[in-house]
């Protein structure tokens, strides 16, 4: 007998006897149908199989017939995506809305909507907020100033992994020119400037050493220095020593400013993951 590691996933309606409660027995029918086809969609896309309906419930396994290094990744992420379905009660508003911010808090930037009414409380659940905008337009501005005097802006919305792993609370804003790190503005900036002059190597550890690009699907925020450097759609920047990567700048320590939402542009012109593998360094 052959054995198998499976992942189950069990997908169960919320509270179904008010659903079911004072509705139409048509009505209830074409909800419970589309949950089933929303949720077999979910399994199926992410490489699973739909094992039974049993009333309300839904069971799912991934693994088998054909089993993939990563099931019980894929269990989980079929899992969200069926969170992140249509809120079919349209008279339940407070139940959307916690909907909607659950569904946010999950790193989602929006959701399938059936119904007008719904909008508002999508767009005030995943839009920015003011801060988001306010903080988002000092970016552009201090970027328009910093090409206008010829410098460059790095804003590190990550980690500077010299001083912990933990994600900056607020972005630091690095000013480099001429290859060197001239300024640090943010509320924790302060700590990178100190480090600098207490290193006793300020003029070499101000050296901009590195300028990487993450490329691993895998990595994750809150995991390892490396795991933090590698995250797709980030980059990191580091100071000081680039012996290792075939440069002279011999200094005390090298400190990597890690970003997590980073725009990668060649000569004025925006880049995407999927033209990198295609361009030449020559």
């Amino acid at each position: 007998m052959e054995r198998k590691l499976a992942t189950v996933l069990f997908v169960d309606l919320v509270d179904s006897t008010a659903l079911v409660a004072g509705t139409d027995p048509e009505v209830v029918r074409r909800r419970v149908q589309t949950y089933f086809e929303r949720v077999s969609h979910c399994v199926t896309t992410h490489g699973g199989i739909v094992e039974k309906f049993a009333g309300d419930a839904v069971m799912a396994a991934f693994g088998i017939p054909q089993a993939h290094e990563d099931d019980a990744e894929r269990a989980v992420r079929a899992g969200l995506a069926i969170l992140d379905g249509v809120h079919l009660d349209l008279e339940d508003e407070s139940g959307f809305l916690a909907s909607c911010q659950q569904g946010a808090e999950m790193g989602f930037d929006g959701r399938t909507l059936i119904h007008p009414k719904t909008i508002a409380g999508a767009n005030a659940a995943y839009g920015p907020s003011a801060d988001d905008v306010a903080w988002s337009k000092r970016i552009i501005e201090a970027h328009n100033q910093a090409l206008a005097q010829g410098k460059g802006v790095v804003v590190v919305d990550g980690s500077i992994l010299f001083l912990g792993p933990d994600q900056l609370a607020v972005p630091v804003e690095l000013r480099v020119a001429g290859g060197r790190l001239v300024d640090a503005t943010g509320p924790e900036a302060w700590r990178l400037l100190d480090a600098l002059e207490r290193s006793g190597d300020r003029e070499r550890m101000t050296n901009v050493a590195e300028v990487s690009i993450g490329l691993n699907p895998r990595s994750r925020p809150g995991g390892s220095a490396l795991e933090l450097e590698g995250i797709v759609g980030g980059a990191h920047v580091a100071l000081g020593n680039n012996l290792a990567y075939g440069g002279t700048v011999d200094a005390r320590a090298h400190i990597d400013c890690v970003i997590l939402s980073a725009t990668l542009a060649l000569d004025g012109r925006p880049v995407t993951l999927e033209e990198l593998p295609s361009i030449s360094t020559a």
